[in-house]
């Protein structure tokens, strides 16, 4: 998954979340869910942060290879860009 914003000044951190935890399961624009779940990015800059609406994330598992399917809305104060569909090839 991909998080991007178009504040004014730029954000420069990125924080990825799970819902229901408060801590949070990755950092940096991209992100790759190894579990399934709702998950939502966090941009921040100089003057506070925002978050994404959550997509949620189904990962399938067998004969080596993970599937992940993203179900996305974008909204919030700034543009959030979400992959749509990510396929991580694990094991080959």
């Amino acid at each position: 998954m991909v998080c991007s914003s178009d504040s004014n000044p730029p954000a420069l951190n990125f924080s990825w979340f799970k819902e229901n935890q408060s801590s949070s399961v990755g950092s940096g624009q991209s992100f790759s869910a190894l579990q399934s779940g709702r998950f939502y990015c966090e941009a921040h800059n100089q003057h506070g942060s925002q978050r994404s609406d959550a997509v949620t994330v189904t990962v399938h598992h067998g004969a080596g290879k993970n599937v992940i399917v993203i179900t996305a809305a974008a909204g919030g104060g700034f543009i959030i860009i979400i992959i749509i569909i990510i396929i991580i090839i694990l094991f080959i």
